[in-house]
């Protein structure tokens, strides 16, 4: 028992806690940093002698589906999971679970239908598909917003735990971005990709410490888990929320269909800091394993972070520290609620919690500095310039240095935002969902050509920047958003707050819920700009296959006098990609052998598997010599 659990029916009330980390927390905390760092050292001497580019890039494709899927499951759950989804439970309910079917679809989807058209291209960089299935041009856009979305998304991703240590130890928030950038730039920069995968094993054991701390004192004090859900339930923090009506912020079909046709999905099968994880296996098979062992992982300690909102809503149920001002913002109220049961009755358990929080953000911020480094490199300067083999390591550590300054520039940004989970998943479904839309065109309709992709790609980009920046001027109201009561009434400031139908808080009795009548119809324009977040990746990702289709097909009918006509080189769709597959197993056993040993670096007019060369690409591109580098 930690002796915090307040007797409310007996009329206790709670105070302000007013300890901070003492020195155990900080040597807890201070041993993941040092490990981290440690770690990228080591890499960093074991392989000063190695010049192979594959081996900075890919860990040399020297990986088994273990590792892999222990670093995509840290990558995946980022300090917006570990802070970010248990205050969006404390303040919304736990309907938001009903979004790990996104992650359970996405990882499928990439193990079955994309890992093995990348596989078998060989690819490094995830755009060079782009580049074999359409053309250079729409391998740089893709480039371009892919770079935008990383940087954009861990700013956020940084700020989280320059958030939390703020909160805990009071260091200012500007100081912690800049430790929790500089940590992750040096080990990332000088380890490469062994480094970054191993520091994401190291980093899950403390994200995953630090829930289970939590969770189980929690189960001590209130005599199991159930009876926190029974509180929560009592709470309306499970609320059946089944609507078919696409305005309400979180529905089962919100989270469920959006999810799995916006950015969540995209992360799987379009990111590089995920696909370059796939290909670092060394096998196709490795890689498919890694997929369907990250998801159990990643549902797992999801499902984890939704437990610790509960927990948050059964110690603060009558006393909610962020609206009684006890805290800045509502996603440090995780960490309150570790001091809280901490601070003095078991010093250095907190700082497993903040460890948990920077090992995260660690996690995410390292994988995305490092897939940077491999776009800029596979998309920007090899199809435009001849780079020497021992050069690729030192533009690489410059990329890597480049692409974490400017997080932390966007994480300074950023310090504004309120709700880290939303804020996230907006961003990464407004430019995902039109990607994920020109991947899946590309790979299911081969009569789709390059001008017509981009020409959707283009009106994806508009329609979830239209809504999205609609939905911020125009916000609906508490009819849709739903935010649920948070009390007041036994802090010693003695006050309810409960949310008015513009989304603020009244402090009193809760007034009768009145809504105006652009809020209550919703209708017109207004009723698209009040559409669920959930849904902004959903409205790029369609309209991105629906332009990109209707513009070939009126284009083929009049020049080809054919609907269908394939622009597709062969082995780049899933159709082509099948029979190649089909041939290969018709191969000799020896034969198959000795291809399997092979391993070709790629560019956009050769694939491993078929081994022939568009003679259009070549032309297009002005090569005189090609050649096909065996590593």
């Amino acid at each position: 028992m930690t002796g915090k659990v307040v007797d409310w029916e007996a009329g206790e009330t709670m105070d302000k806690m007013f300890d901070k980390f003492g020195p155990w927390d900080y040597t807890v905390f201070g041993i993941l940093l040092f490990v981290s760092s440690a770690i990228g050292v080591y890499f960093a001497w074991r392989d000063r002698r190695n010049e192979d580019e594959k081996n900075y890039a890919l860990g040399g494709q020297a990986f088994s589906a273990w590792p892999v899927a222990l670093s995509l499951t840290a990558t995946s759950i980022s300090a917006i999971t570990i802070m970010g989804a248990p205050s969006e439970t404390y303040v919304y309910g736990s309907t938001m679970c009903w979004g790990l079917i996104g992650d359970v679809m996405g990882c499928t989807l990439a193990s079955f239908v994309y890992i093995p058209l990348y596989w078998s291209l060989g690819v490094t960089s995830v755009n060079e598909y782009i580049d074999l299935r359409f053309g250079k041009v729409a391998r740089l856009v893709l480039t371009v917003i892919s770079i935008i979305q990383a940087l954009i998304y861990n700013g956020l991703v940084v700020y989280g735990p320059a958030l939390a240590i703020n909160q805990i130890s009071g260091l200012d928030v500007n100081v912690g971005i800049l430790l929790v950038g500089g940590i992750c730039i040096f080990y990332t920069s000088i380890g490469g990709m062994k480094a970054v995968i191993w520091t994401d094993v190291w980093q899950i054991i403390w994200m995953v410490a630090g829930f289970v701390t939590i969770l189980a004192v929690t189960c001590i004090d209130f005599g199991g888990f159930m009876n926190v859900v029974n509180l929560n339930i009592s709470g309306d923090r499970y609320p059946q929320q089944y609507e078919l009506d696409p305005r309400y912020r979180h529905t089962f079909w919100a989270l469920a269909i959006g999810n799995s046709t916006g950015g969540t999905l995209a992360s799987y099968v379009c990111q590089q800091y995920k696909v370059q994880r796939y290909l670092s296996c060394k096998s196709l098979k490795e890689a498919q394993k890694s997929t369907f062992l990250a998801a159990i992982g990643i549902v797992f300690i999801s499902l984890l972070a939704l437990m610790i909102g509960n927990c948050c809503y059964a110690y603060f149920q009558y006393c909610d520290p962020w609206k009684n001002e006890w805290i800045s913002e509502r996603d440090q109220v995780v960490l309150y609620l570790s001091l809280y049961l901490f601070a003095v009755l078991a010093p250095g358990v907190a700082g497993i919690y903040l460890s948990a929080v920077f090992g995260a953000s660690l996690s995410t911020c390292s994988s995305t500095i490092n897939s940077c480094s491999v776009i800029v490199i596979e998309d920007i300067l090899k199809p435009y310039f001849k780079i020497k083999k021992g050069a690729v390591a030192w533009i690489s550590k410059l990329a890597m240095l480049i692409s974490g300054g400017l997080i932390i520039c966007f994480a300074y940004i950023f310090r504004n935002f309120e709700g880290m989970a939303e804020a996230c998943t907006a961003i990464n479904s407004l430019l995902g969902g039109p990607m994920l839309g020109l991947f899946t065109t590309g790979i299911f309709f081969p009569f789709v050509f390059q001008s017509a992709g981009l020409a959707g790609l283009a009106a994806g980009l508009g329609i979830s920047a239209w809504k999205y920046v609609g939905a911020y001027y125009n916000p609906p109201g508490q009819k849709w958003v739903r935010q649920l009561s948070l009390d007041t009434s036994l802090c010693t400031m003695n006050n309810t707050l409960v949310p008015s139908s513009d989304g603020n808080y009244f402090i009193g009795e809760e007034p009768e819920m009145s809504f105006s009548s652009a809020e209550e119809d919703s209708t017109g324009i207004y009723g698209f700009y009040h559409t669920s977040y959930c849904y902004l990746g959903t409205f790029g990702f369609s309209t991105t296959i629906l332009v990109a289709v209707l513009i070939s097909m009126i284009y083929n009918k009049s020049q080809t006098s054919d609907w269908w006509t394939s622009w597709a080189d062969e082995g780049t769709t899933w159709s082509t990609k099948k029979e190649l597959l089909f041939e290969n197993e018709l191969l000799s056993n020896d034969h198959l052998e000795e291809e399997t040993e092979k391993k070709y670096s790629v560019d956009s007019s050769f694939h491993r598997m078929s081994g022939k060369v568009n003679p259009e690409k070549l032309k297009d591109q002005n090569v005189t010599n090609l050649t096909v580098c065996e590593l």
